[in-house]
């Protein structure tokens, strides 16, 4: 037992020691960070299955979402996210009453924070409308930087809506994103 502790704590002394002496980090970022950011999104909205042969499981309809976006520095941004899903269904509300949605329309304000120079956490709030009726959402999620030069990003991003506490929605899509 001795062994073990001794090895344990030469080892976290030594850790320490290295993680003091390393340089800091430095981030390189270009002296011109462009402010206004124009995005498309493809995605697919993975939607509880209230009929039909997926029944107890997912529905899975396509989307599109249009973003702008104003980046405050280098690690925050607000963004406006305006999302249509491109299909017709049928979700359970907590009550168990049918609710069909029809193309559906989010629209939503998202604060996005880059954690790091590659992952991204974004958390917003908004509405769904749609003709039989509309929901205050909240959306949450995590994006990751594939590819970024001057002027473009692609971005892979994964997310969780509440719909007015009655129903929920998950998300996954590759975002091409223009700053100016």
């Amino acid at each position: 037992m001795k062994k073990i502790t001794l090895l344990l704590l030469t080892t976290l002394t030594i850790t320490t020691a290295f993680s003091q002496e390393a340089e800091p980090h430095e981030e390189h970022h270009s002296e011109d960070l462009r402010k206004w950011k124009l995005g498309l999104i493809l995605e697919t909205a993975n939607i509880p299955a209230a009929d039909g042969p997926n029944l107890g499981g997912f529905f899975v309809a396509p989307a599109w979402t249009f973003e702008a976006g104003y980046n405050f520095n280098h690690k925050w941004s607000l963004v406006l996210s305006n999302t249509i899903t491109v299909s017709t269904f049928l979700v359970e509300t907590n009550d168990g009453v049918l609710l069909e949605r029809e193309n559906p329309y989010t629209l939503t304000l998202v604060p996005t924070y880059e954690i790091t120079e590659h992952w991204g956490v974004f958390v917003g709030f908004g509405a769904e409308f749609d003709k039989n009726e509309n929901f205050f959402v909240f959306k949450g999620g995590l994006d990751y930087l594939v590819f970024k030069t001057d002027r473009w990003s692609t971005k892979l991003l994964g997310y969780y809506e509440s719909k007015g506490g009655e129903f929920g929605a998950w998300g996954v899509g590759i975002g091409f994103f223009r700053y100016f």
